[in-house]
């Protein structure tokens, strides 16, 4: 089994990404068994998914994990649907924004649903305390956009996670890693994917 974690780079006034360190040390823990990769995405329309594209490919995962951050949040997010729309004020690294607009002109399906039972591994969270909840909006910024394109485009399970900042989590960020990592690796064993 092979896991991709991906994080991204700081962003507008952010001068740390905390998602960057949660795709590292998942990637580094006992808790998950399989070979296991992390990689930095920069925050862009124009290369997010182009870098993402290029990693995975090389790669060949069988789960991809992808881990950005909220500043709203102030417990973990399983975000559940990804829709196909990019509107925000918000400048990405290069400086740009688009107008709003479909992320993909051609695509009908304007919302897809993760393959990850969200709802299960909600469950799994409980069990161990970590502060987490469902999302039914992944946003309309470059997070939802890599999520939107890579179900689109990929087949493997893809589940995609908001992470508050450190200072806004309810718990120590160690601990919730080291305990995010074991009820992952609990999801391939609970039912926590759906065939699709």
């Amino acid at each position: 089994m092979k896991w991709l974690f991906t994080g991204f780079k700081p962003f507008s006034h952010h001068t740390e990404n905390p998602s960057w360190e949660y795709a590292q040390k998942l990637a580094q823990s006992d808790q998950i068994t399989g070979d296991k990769k992390a990689f930095q995405l920069d925050v862009s329309f124009q290369k997010t998914f182009s870098e993402f594209q290029e990693i995975t490919d090389q790669y060949q995962p069988d789960l991809i994990v992808q881990l950005g951050l909220s500043g709203r949040a102030e417990k973990l997010h399983f975000e559940k649907v990804a829709i196909n729309w990019v509107e925000t004020d918000r400048k990405d690294n290069d400086g740009e924004f688009p107008v709003p607009q479909k992320i993909l002109a051609n695509k009908e399906q304007d919302g897809l649903f993760t393959k990850w039972n969200v709802n299960n591994l909600l469950d799994l969270s409980q069990h161990q305390s970590i502060p987490a909840e469902i999302s039914y909006h992944a946003g309309t910024y470059v997070c939802n956009s890599l999520y939107y394109q890579t179900m689109i485009n990929y087949r493997q399970p893809t589940l995609f996670i908001h992470v508050p900042k450190t200072d806004s989590l309810e718990q120590d960020q160690e601990l919730v890693i080291q305990k995010l990592a074991m009820i992952l690796n609990q999801s391939l064993t609970a039912k926590s994917l759906q065939n699709g």
